[in-house]
């Protein structure tokens, strides 16, 4: 599936309106912002803020992906502001769970990849207190070896019905937009 990525400049030479009309005429299923290559805090970007309001008219995912340290209080903040955005977070190796589980707290239109995570039980955690609809599986590729998460998965303590919602019907339903 087609994810486009979208630059946050609001000095771009292209619209926000024709970037994501382009976006949606390749079949794009989702949108990719990283806000950590250019320090951009979502929840002030004006040029960020206008393509949120158009992807929840449309029913298309934002990721937001992230190599470093996400701001996971800034980006509560931007899902606060768009109730009707699915976002779904990334970070290479989230260090810290607390801010984490505070943005999931605050937000119910946030959801997380799995590959994010390395501490023991962080599947139980969000499933059990979140809810599993707010977690999406990913094999870590290319930065991780693709054995290391389907385990993850399998031998986490959450029923199998939830263990399916994380592996595939959690990113079909993001999808349908």
């Amino acid at each position: 599936h087609r994810i486009f990525g979208f630059e946050t400049a609001c000095i771009a030479q292209v619209t926000t309106q024709s970037f994501l009309d382009d976006a949606v005429k390749h079949s794009a299923k989702a949108i990719l912002v990283n806000p950590g290559l250019g320090e951009i805090r979502v929840s002030r970007s004006p040029r960020l803020a206008g393509l949120a309001e158009l992807l929840s008219a449309r029913g298309i995912p934002l990721i937001v992906g992230h190599s470093g340290g996400l701001d996971w209080y800034d980006l509560a903040d931007f899902c606060i502001r768009f109730p009707n955005l699915s976002v779904l977070a990334w970070e290479q190796r989230c260090r810290s769970n607390r801010p984490l589980f505070d943005a999931l707290s605050l937000a119910s239109n946030l959801a997380v990849i799995l590959s994010s995570f390395w501490q023991s039980q962080m599947v139980e955690a969000i499933c059990n207190h979140f809810g599993a609809d707010r977690l999406v599986f990913s094999l870590g590729l290319p930065g991780l070896h693709a054995a290391s998460f389907p385990a993850v998965l399998s031998y986490a303590h959450i029923s199998d019905e939830d263990k399916e919602k994380v592996a595939i019907g959690n990113m079909r339903n993001l999808m349908k937009g």
